[in-house]
């Protein structure tokens, strides 16, 4: 995302324009179903301004698993650059 040239990283949240929030959570009554979950907030009001969930497991094999994990993972990279994308464009016309 770095390489975008539109994301630096900071140190602090509260330098931050926007702080991504990334984690594996687990759906109750299913081990072989995992979802990889983002959500993008405002630091200074909290405000959650986009979520994207992506599937994150595939069966009990490990590789399966990461397969899995990295396909999903790929899919919300994706989303935050078309979200980028859009948002530029928005920014453009006014």
């Amino acid at each position: 995302m770095k390489t975008w040239g539109k994301y630096e990283l900071v140190a602090n949240p509260t330098d931050a324009d926007l702080v991504f929030e990334i984690g594996l959570v687990g759906v109750r009554h299913n081990p072989f179903y995992d979802q990889l979950r983002l959500v993008i907030l405002d630091p200074k009001t909290h405000t959650i301004l986009w979520t994207f969930v992506e599937h994150a497991s595939a069966g009990a094999r490990q590789k399966s698993r990461d397969a899995a994990f990295d396909r999903a993972m790929g899919i919300l990279v994706d989303d935050v650059k078309t979200v980028s994308a859009q948002t530029a464009a928005d920014v453009g016309k006014n």
